[in-house]
């Protein structure tokens, strides 16, 4: 298995790496050794004996809207310094803690007490009802339901799409799905 989670992780991030240096100029890229044969001898040590973490990281580390693939790579690596009670953790810890950060004119910055809360407070309501739903609803199901504006449930997938399958707007009646029991 540790084989092919280097093969999975040197192609994935091959790829994102490729993705994102076509969008950025010469002295923004990533460099050409990115991310390096260390970390990924680390991701593949994180990701046993779970395939599906390998690829919520990659899709994680691909989700360079709120910052570089770099960057988000160091917060997956940050997880790997705590110990937690089981792997599952550390599979959705990284995904979940964007809850809590917002962007401002000087980058990422942690929300204030108010905000945290709902938002906190909305993203129970959305997951725990996508947990407990025995069919998946639209998000304009899922707005009149919980009583949550439908862009705020349009808007929160955005960081959590390595975890939630949200239908484009031109699906207004499709269903919003977790993509793994495991979340």
């Amino acid at each position: 298995m540790t084989h092919d989670l280097k093969v999975y992780f040197d192609s994935e991030l091959g790829r994102i790496r490729g993705d994102y240096n076509r969008l950025q100029s010469p002295d923004d890229q990533l460099p050409s050794d990115w991310p390096g044969q260390d970390r990924i001898e680390l991701l593949v040590k994180l990701a046993v004996p779970l395939f599906i973490f390998a690829k919520k990281v990659c899709l994680f580390i691909a989700d360079y809207a709120y910052s570089d693939p770099e960057e988000q790579l160091q917060r997956v690596m940050e997880v790997q310094k705590v110990d937690y009670a089981s792997q599952l953790h550390r599979t959705y810890l990284f995904v979940l803690n964007r809850l809590l950060l917002k962007h401002s004119g000087f980058g990422l910055v942690k929300c204030d007490a108010e905000e945290k809360e709902k938002t906190l407070d909305n993203f129970r309501k959305l997951v725990g009802s996508l947990v407990l739903l025995d069919y998946p609803l639209s998000i304009n199901s899922l707005s009149r339901l919980l009583q949550i504006p439908r862009k705020n449930i349009r808007n929160m997938p955005n960081f959590l799409h390595s975890v939630l399958d949200v239908p484009g707007l031109d699906k207004p009646t499709a269903p919003v799905k977790i993509l793994h029991l495991s979340f």
